[in-house]
């Protein structure tokens, strides 16, 4: 064959392509992956475009040299800006406007876009969207998949949301194997106090796995002295008060009892109580201890009622004698 017809052949083939379609960018057929139409109708690949942003020399269309859109990256941004704005009335259920339901389409439409793309932020807070059924209908399942794309590229918010969604078997099956290991892998490089707090409580209560109280107070000891958290400050202290794989220790124990009662927790209140009922460590004193239980009792604490019931038996039983 002579060069004229090579020639002919390479055009020809170029004008075959060109019939069917093909990214510019990369030549190769548009149906082979997502698409990016321009404002100038140009059409490429939405991963060839992404390339050409970060590489070519001027941000211009590269048939027609037409403007280029705002990139995917500068949307998102204004997308988040926008769902802030409006964020606290979606949390609490109020009616959005005609101007922010059109805004939160378009932040919808976003977010789904580059969730799709891998965008691991991005599929987080379409998880979250679903999730807590803010804008779009509540789905757990829904939530369930866009949170474990997200948390399998690291991002440790959607690692502890998919952790706890298998400790509560939402949207997924209940699994404390599957949520342990999302929760470990969210404490890796977050700071969400609530991931402790659940691997605490798996351990303490042994739920789906024999009771560890060694591995409890690894995982409750950080939220009870970082957090001030009421609920890891009363396990402290019963640990501390019963000997559980720490020197008992009645001290310490009413440290956290007393840490725990003041931040508002019913057990930490009975706790604190029934050691003035009892006189452990602090003198026997009937006044403290039903100012303690009855702080309990008023949030339903029925071991509290039970002890308050008889401390007040006692005292009715105590007056009627010296009456008589």
């Amino acid at each position: 064959m002579d060069s004229q017809a090579s020639q002919s052949q390479v055009v020809g083939d170029v004008n075959v392509k060109d019939d069917e379609d093909i990214c510019s960018i990369c030549f190769e057929p548009l149906d082979e992956g997502p698409t990016q139409t321009l404002e100038c109708n140009h059409t490429f690949h939405r991963s060839c475009m992404k390339v050409f942003r970060k590489k070519g020399v001027c941000q211009k269309c590269p048939m027609c040299r037409g403007a280029l859109p705002p990139s995917q990256e500068d949307m998102l941004v204004d997308a988040f800006h926008k769902f802030k704005q409006i964020e606290s009335r979606l949390a609490y259920g109020g009616p959005l406007t005609r101007r922010e339901r059109r805004q939160m389409n378009e932040v919808v439409e976003l977010w789904e876009e580059a969730a799709q793309d891998e965008n691991s932020c991005e599929q987080y807070y379409m998880a979250v969207l679903y999730y807590k059924g803010c804008f779009l209908e509540q789905n757990y399942t829904k939530a369930a998949e866009w949170f474990t794309k997200s948390a399998e590229q690291g991002d440790f918010r959607a690692q502890y949301y998919l952790g706890s969604m298998y400790y509560m078997g939402f949207g997924v099956k209940l699994d404390i194997k599957k949520a342990i290991e999302w929760l470990k892998k969210s404490t890796e490089y977050g700071n969400i106090i609530t991931s402790w707090i659940i691997l605490g409580r798996i351990y303490y209560h042994g739920y789906g796995v024999r009771t560890n109280y060694k591995e409890a107070f690894k995982w409750y000891e950080k939220p009870a002295v970082d957090a001030d958290n009421a609920e890891a400050q009363d396990v402290l202290g019963t640990m501390f008060y019963c000997g559980w794989c720490v020197k008992k220790n009645y001290r310490t124990a009413y440290k956290w009892f007393k840490k725990g009662a003041n931040n508002g927790d019913s057990n930490a209140q009975f706790n604190i109580g029934e050691m003035y009922y009892h006189g452990k460590y602090v003198k026997q004193n009937d006044v403290t201890a039903i100012h303690w239980l009855e702080k309990a009792v008023e949030q339903g604490h029925e071991n509290a009622k039970n002890t308050l019931n008889r401390i007040i038996a006692k005292q009715k039983k105590q007056t009627k004698t010296n009456v008589d």
